[in-house]
């Protein structure tokens, strides 16, 4: 439940699926980066938003 997940209301439609798969990817990207802390990471993507874009297009950035 690190991003929230079990809070959200939407259960209609194709959001629920894609919101899965951006969970998913977004796991999977830290995994892939080796980030120890997910929840740490997370929190810091959301005070520096810049940082998270720019490890989505650019495949750089520095992980705490």
């Amino acid at each position: 439940m690190t991003l929230g997940e079990d809070a959200c209301q939407t259960r209609t439609g194709v959001a629920p699926s894609v919101l899965a798969q951006l969970n998913s990817t977004v796991l999977s990207l830290m995994d892939r980066l080796d980030v120890r802390n997910t929840a740490r990471q997370i929190r810091y993507f959301g005070s520096f938003p810049e940082q998270a874009i720019q490890l989505v297009l650019q495949g750089s950035c520095h992980v705490y």
